[in-house]
């Protein structure tokens, strides 16, 4: 369980699971919070995380890029994790990324 703070700069992303949220960090550890996604991302040092879906909360500096595959856009870490962005929030999205300065690199 998580116990201690984590600078948002080491987190890739966070995933909800049920009850708990799982923080991805950095160095490829996972830790696990026994607090709900929304309740992470109304943290005022998370503020500037995108949440893609109910499931995911991303941190927009390891995004690596955006596609679009069928009717869905997927959003790739630098970590090589793929991330499905619900429909609809897939502008928002992307408007908060543009607001951002993320350059969309297609693959």
């Amino acid at each position: 369980m998580l116990k201690t703070s984590i600078p948002p700069g080491e987190i890739i992303f966070l995933k909800a699971n049920s009850n708990y949220t799982e923080f991805h960090l950095l160095d490829g550890q996972t830790k696990l919070s026994p607090r709900t996604l929304k309740h992470h991302q109304d943290n005022l040092l998370m503020k500037h995380f995108v949440r893609v879906s109910n499931s995911f909360l991303l941190n927009p500096s390891y995004i690596d890029s955006i596609s679009r595959r069928r009717a869905a856009s997927v959003v790739r870490l630098k970590d090589g994790t793929e991330v499905t962005v619900s429909r609809r929030r897939q502008n928002g999205v992307l408007d908060i990324l543009k607001n951002t300065g993320f350059q969309a690199r297609h693959y």
